[in-house]
């Protein structure tokens, strides 16, 4: 089984890619193909424990294997980055020199590479623990910035008792500034209790 950047699980078969769509409480996962959301790929599958038993619908696109190549490759180096004591740098230079020359050409930059491995294993080795009080909340690095970079805590009023955090991206500002109607909803029960969650959606 292999995993996103994320950790999340993922499947190729074939050539195609495929996320978790459903699961059941008979081991049955009903798997998605992942250009279903962008590319509307009808592309489906079923396993138990692991194993293929029906394939369902036809892919609007041509299977490859260089992305399954990648992602396994990237699997190996969460792994080891979890499970052993190999430096950064043996880590992603054992697993790149396994990749074919195209998978290579694929890849991000090696640092890029290098900084999610060590992300991974800081993560694994120092989970971060539930804060307390709202004066004792540290927010690691890899929360204030987008997968893309972008910064995406946008306020925090600081170490204070009535702490306020604004999380959300540029653009989503601007949608927010030129919204006709604004949304709230702050009722999620998910919420730690030492927050208030306000969630906005804009319609224009």
């Amino acid at each position: 089984m292999m995993e996103t950047s994320r950790g999340k699980p993922i499947l190729e078969h074939q050539g195609y890619i495929y996320i978790i769509n459903k699961k059941s409480n008979n081991n049955k996962i009903i798997w998605c193909c992942r250009n279903y959301r962008h590319n509307q790929c009808r592309g489906r599958l079923h396993t138990i424990d692991d194993q293929v038993v029906l394939t369902v619908g036809e892919h609007n696109h041509e299977p490859s294997h260089l992305p399954g190549e990648v992602i396994a490759s990237r699997t190996k180096m969460n792994d080891a980055a979890k499970q052993t004591g190999q430096s950064t740098h043996d880590i992603v230079a054992d697993c790149v020199s396994r990749l074919s020359d195209h998978a290579i050409s694929t890849l991000p930059n090696l640092q890029h590479v290098k900084r999610t491995v060590q992300r991974i294993r800081r993560r694994h080795q120092n989970p971060l623990s539930l804060p307390v009080n709202r004066d004792s909340l540290v927010i690691d690095t890899q929360y204030i910035k987008t997968a893309r970079g972008r910064t995406f805590l946008q306020f925090d009023s600081g170490p204070i008792d009535q702490r306020i955090l604004i999380f959300s991206t540029k653009k989503q500002l601007k949608m927010l500034k030129n919204a006709n109607y604004i949304y709230l909803d702050g009722t999620l029960s998910s919420i730690k209790s030492l927050f208030c969650y306000c969630c906005i959606q804009v319609l224009t």
